[in-house]
């Protein structure tokens, strides 16, 4: 069974609107990056690291559209991470409308470094994620299907959809980064996901009396060739 995040990906045309706490830290981030990273004097070998997944530029992301990587180097080859991303996107203005989603992504975890050359570097390990979702969705496609199986006997189909889900699992990577400076780098990982994805279906209308909601859990098992560009600054 697909993902919700995959499923969410066939609404990439709506307008969206993302929590202007994190909106102002990617402009703030990209203006520094790219405006004054290579003038920047960081020290001689950078601990801390800030960088964020460009794929949703051209709509490849596995990510949440807005993401933001943190590292902290322990050593020349151990590392700790941690990643946040949000998005958000509402279909009010679309017609057909189609939906409406909330999706929340943390991951944290350990990666080890192999220095290749000056520039660049082979790292790998693992991150513990979590991710919670909730879609709205008014006029339900195809994929929507097997959920609706489990509620036919509520003689409601092709009623709308509430979806909340929540996902837990964990996340092994390997990646290559080059640095463009001592400051800039650019990577790009694969990885290898195995979630439990435990997801509340509520077909609506519904009232407190209706019984038009079931669980729906599912055991994931993804594989992405090329997860996460990141674009990130050392300091």
């Amino acid at each position: 069974m697909k993902t919700l995040q995959k499923k969410s990906r066939h609404c990439k045309s709506f307008a969206v609107t993302t929590p202007s706490f994190l909106k102002n830290i990617i402009f703030f981030l990209s203006f520094l990056l790219l405006g004054f990273g290579s003038e920047l004097n960081a020290q001689e070998s950078p601990k801390w690291e800030i960088g964020t997944d460009l794929l949703w530029l051209v709509g490849k992301n596995s990510l949440p559209d807005y993401s933001l990587l943190g590292r902290y180097k322990l050593s020349d080859k151990n590392a700790l991470r941690a990643r946040v991303g949000v998005a958000k996107s509402n279909a009010k203005n679309t017609v057909p409308r189609l939906q409406d989603k909330q999706n929340l992504l943390f991951r944290v975890g350990y990666e080890r470094n192999k220095l290749l050359s000056d520039e660049l570097s082979l790292y790998f390990g693992g991150d513990i994620l979590y991710q919670y979702n909730h879609e709205y969705v008014l006029n339900p496609a195809e994929e929507y299907k097997p959920y609706y199986s489990l509620l036919y006997t509520l003689g409601q189909f092709p009623y709308p959809l509430k979806l909340v889900t929540n996902e837990m699992g964990y996340v092994a990577f390997v990646g290559i980064k080059y640095h463009l400076t001592n400051n800039l780098s650019v990577s790009m990982e694969s990885s290898f996901n195995h979630t439990f994805q435990k997801t509340k279906v509520y077909v609506l209308p519904y009232t407190p009396m209706d019984l038009r909601s079931r669980n729906v859990n599912v055991w994931n098992l993804q594989m992405s060739p090329i997860s996460v560009l990141n674009f990130s600054f050392h300091f």
